[in-house]
């Protein structure tokens, strides 16, 4: 369509001025006038457009002194395709040339020069009409057949009317500069009013009716399973059901392995022919997930692309520039393995769209159509950057990471390949977003990528936001060198996920300042002989440097420190009466090595328990063995006694019987 648009930046080129001296210089809009009526009349089944420009060309140069002004033919631009060129006066025939010369920006432009049948001096009008065809497949975006018509439609001169007239049975819909559509018995018509500057008027119509589709079928196998593929074209149009076929039966493959996701799709995939849209190359026709489709007139590239969205859903990759750009991307790659050609170079074309740029997080599906002029280049040429300056992988290893469900400051990295580890299910991981995607790209890769996405993506507006998280990150990076392997805890990596960076410097002073005392327990519990109770960690990771997580570290201290005191006191000497005080009771040393077992299991309160029974049976042992030795002695008093009282009844009884 720009091709169109700057074709018609040359309506009508201003002959060689002859004259019996040299003019003044004027403007072309005071030198000359020419009002246009121009008709096209569609006929689908002869596979052709009539097109009818009836011209009134008037001299406003005025004739300069003792000079005359005259005009002797009529440049005029048309159509590229333009067949048949034939021009007539009231007459007869007059001479009509056509070649391809320089526009005013640079572009080749297809002229037809009308020869007038004689000069045309200051004031005269001349009356002609200049004709020619448009054939079916003439350009790539005229389509004149009897499923599908479509064709950019131009106005003429400095002033002109447009008429186009088709058959009625047709839906008619127009895109671009407006035209009133119709019925005129058996025909639709399509009018455009008076044109004030048809050097900037362009609109694309397109007219389709219900016909007989063909499909084409294959079974593609790929990694993720086989693939049930259908194309669908027009009855009139079966070359291109089977280009399409054979390139998709070809690239599927390529595709999946790209992308480095296995092929998830449920039921077949079906690839319908449609009409075109005027947005972009690469502008969706229509349709979604298993189902899709491509307009008739666009290349092999935006079949691929369209493919690779078969992977990236919406459940998977939430913002739009995203899915456009790394569909693009992916396409580009397997386009240089099947020798297909891209449509344009996205960094080249994102530039020339420079002047419509916007932010690319602000492209949604409900943007205007004229923005898919800068998204789609643009994403493309991001992601093209991106990719150069995070590795091949890096993209890959993103999307393997949000299908599993892992976040961007979760641990776990996924090694990339087709075979990425089960998926997560869908209320279980979040669409890629453009935060998202930063972040993951800078955790799987290790570089800085924010630059990239600075003005690009987030806009100037973010700056501060964008200097804020750097920030954030560099006191991240501090909180996981002080947190070794037990890493940032949930609290600061949901913070910071959420770019609630104000949220994650909190949270990350607090995990700090616990992160210390935490240092001072472990080497209390090493000094203790202690093993670390896994709660401990755990406490870290889900509440951070919270209260749940101090509370738990004072707990654990008071029982190392309750450990350590026994522990030291059991280790001292013990008393021949202590010694007896703990016979037949349980030995503080097996009641220490209890509360070890149970503080490395995590069971506190058991852990002090055994302390405490430890501490009573180093404290009471003095005391029951002084019990324990006077119980004896009395026993072994009372023994005596009652031995020397036998042994005087004894002889009292013998001295009796003597």
């Amino acid at each position: 369509m720009r091709r169109l648009a700057a074709l018609l930046g040359l309506v009508i080129l201003a002959s060689g001025l002859v004259s019996l001296g040299e003019p003044a210089p004027a403007r072309a809009a005071e030198r000359y006038a020419l009002e246009t009526e121009a008709r096209y009349q569609v006929e689908p089944d002869a596979r052709e457009i009539k097109v009818t420009i009836d011209g009134r060309f008037t001299n406003r140069t005025p004739n300069p002194s003792g000079q005359f002004s005259v005009f002797t033919d009529v440049p005029i631009a048309v159509h590229d395709a333009a067949a048949a060129v034939r021009a007539r006066d009231a007459k007869g025939r007059l001479d009509v040339s056509v070649r391809r010369r320089a526009g005013s920006d640079g572009d080749r432009v297809n002229v037809a020069t009308v020869e007038l049948r004689r000069p045309l001096r200051f004031g005269r009008t001349a009356r002609f009409t200049l004709t020619y065809t448009l054939r079916d497949g003439g350009e790539d975006d005229i389509r004149v057949r009897p499923s599908v018509v479509v064709f950019p439609v131009w106005s003429f001169g400095t002033r002109s009317e447009v008429r186009v007239e088709l058959p009625s049975s047709y839906e008619v819909s127009a895109d671009g500069d407006p035209l009133r559509a119709e019925r005129d018995g058996d025909q639709t018509a399509l009018t455009s009013g008076t044109i004030g500057e048809p050097q900037r008027w362009l609109a694309v119509v397109t007219a389709n009716r219900q016909t007989e589709m063909r499909s084409l079928s294959r079974t593609v196998p790929l990694d993720g399973g086989t693939v049930d593929l259908t194309i669908r074209s027009w009855s009139d149009d079966a070359a291109w059901g089977r280009r399409t076929l054979n390139l998709l039966a070809r690239a599927l493959p390529a595709l999946e392995q790209a992308i480095g996701l296995p092929y998830s799709g449920v039921g077949p995939l079906v690839v319908s022919e449609a009409v075109p849209s005027v947005a972009s190359p690469l502008t969706e026709a229509g349709g979604s997930g298993q189902e899709l489709q491509v307009a008739f007139d666009q290349p092999p590239f935006t079949v691929l692309h369209q493919a690779a969205h078969v992977w990236l859903g919406t459940d998977l990759v939430g913002d739009r520039w995203i899915r456009e750009g790394y569909a693009s991307y992916v396409a580009a790659q397997v386009a240089r393995r099947l020798d297909v050609s891209r449509p344009y170079a996205p960094a080249a074309e994102a530039g020339r769209q420079r002047d419509d740029a916007f932010a690319l997080e602000e492209w949604t599906s409900d943007s205007p159509p004229s923005d898919a002029a800068y998204g789609y280049p643009a994403s493309w040429d991001l992601m093209e950057r991106v990719a150069a300056k995070a590795g091949g992988n890096a993209l890959r290893a993103v999307l393997q990471r949000t299908r599993q469900g892992i976040g961007a400051y979760d641990p776990v990295v996924a090694a990339p390949g087709p075979a990425a580890g089960p998926v997560a299910p869908l209320d279980a991981r979040t669409p890629l977003d453009s935060r998202t995607l930063l972040d993951q790209l800078e955790a799987v890769s290790g570089r800085d990528l924010a630059d990239e996405f600075r003005s690009t993506v987030f806009g100037d507006a973010s700056d501060a936001l964008l200097d804020q998280r750097n920030q954030a990150r560099r006191s991240y990076d501090e909180l996981l060198t002080a947190a070794g392997d037990w890493g940032a805890p949930e609290p600061v990596r949901r913070a910071m996920a959420a770019w609630s960076f104000d949220d994650a410097a909190q949270q990350i002073a607090a995990a700090m300042s616990w992160l210390g005392d935490r240092d001072e327990l472990l080497a209390a519990i090493d000094g203790a002989g202690l093993s670390t109770p896994q709660r401990l960690r755990d406490a870290y990771d889900v509440a951070g440097g919270g209260s749940d997580a101090r509370v738990e570290l004072q707990a654990e201290r008071a029982v190392v420190d309750d450990y350590r005191d026994v522990l030291d006191r059991a280790a001292g000497g013990r008393s021949f009466v202590e010694r007896v005080g703990q016979l037949g009771s349980p030995a503080p040393d097996a009641l220490l090595a209890e509360a070890h077992g149970r503080f490395a299991d995590g069971d506190l309160r058991g852990a002090a328990d055994a302390t405490a029974q430890a501490r009573l049976a180093l404290e009471s042992a003095s005391t029951s063995g002084t019990l324990r030795l006077v119980s004896a002695g009395i026993i072994v008093l009372v023994g005596l006694a009652a031995t020397g009282y036998l042994l005087r009844r004894r002889r009292t009884l013998t001295a009796n019987v003597d």
